[in-house]
């Protein structure tokens, strides 16, 4: 429900991000099951391959609208056209900044957030500097990290939006004590999610990675999990576990794996 339905324009930032981080909290609490469209709804759908193509970029749209998916991920360069592809529907589109390695300068991750954000993103991904949290640097991170998230928090307000963060922090590059200290440093920076890899790493989540990552993160965090996410029985596996949003290349894969002969599934 948009918030203006809920008289909630005039709220303050704060208010619009505790309603934000309400409405996912709902869809995990105990008196709600788990139906198809709230899976589709935690799906974020990714094409952000170098090979992406305008024709693959429609696919992924059409599938979207099919199974109504909550977002499109894509590239920098795909931006205004996933827009245009997913106007009159309520289907998000996702930036991705300093995306895959995040070892761009923090200048260069500010102008692309803007430039997504003013292309038409209703969220970023962004990725951290994983070099500079591996060399101890975290004074660094946490900066570069509160930059972003407030410069995306300032265009959203100026456009009666929320801009949903989320921070790759790429799990197969870190120790258990790092994905702690990661997440801590993601909460601390007030995103709004710690995203676990960008495809591009290593490996992908396992649940032992969602505890260690739930052990970092406070306020209301949310967890997104990516990469390797392709069937029906991981995404249960993590939801159960506490993630709230699911970010794949495989999406369809993943609803039409939910049971068909039933209405709701036990979380």
């Amino acid at each position: 429900m948009p918030l203006s339905q809920l008289g909630l324009n005039n709220f303050s930032e704060n208010h619009r991000v505790i309603y934000i981080k309400f409405k996912f909290y709902l869809l995990l609490s105990e008196d709600v099951k788990l139906t198809r469209n709230k899976l589709a709804k935690m799906i974020d759908s990714s094409a952000v391959n170098p090979s992406t193509t305008y024709f693959d970029i429609e696919q992924r749209c059409k599938e979207a609208k099919t199974y109504n998916f909550y977002s499109v991920s894509v590239n920098s360069a795909f931006i205004s056209y996933t827009k245009e592809l997913l106007k009159d529907t309520d289907i998000k589109v996702v930036g991705n900044v300093g995306f895959p390695f995040g070892v761009q300068t923090t200048k260069v991750k500010i102008l692309e957030t803007r430039q997504v954000i003013e292309d038409g993103a209703n969220e970023i991904d962004v990725v951290m500097n994983i070099g500079k949290f591996k060399s101890g640097d975290y004074g660094f991170v946490e900066a570069e990290l509160r930059q972003i998230i407030e410069l995306a928090r300032e265009l959203g307000e100026k456009s009666g939006n929320h801009i949903i963060t989320k921070v790759i922090i790429e799990i197969g590059w870190l120790t258990d004590e790092e994905i702690i200290e990661a997440s801590r440093l993601v909460s601390t920076a007030k995103a709004d999610f710690v995203k676990t890899a960008s495809g591009f790493g290593p490996r992908g989540p396992t649940l032992k990675d969602v505890e260690l990552i739930k052990k970092g993160i406070s306020g209301g965090t949310g967890i997104k999990v990516a990469q390797g996410v392709r069937t029906f029985q991981q995404a249960s596996e993590f939801i159960r576990a506490g993630v709230t949003r699911i970010g794949t290349s495989s999406p369809v894969n993943i609803i039409q794996g939910f049971p068909k002969d039933v209405e709701f599934i036990e979380i």
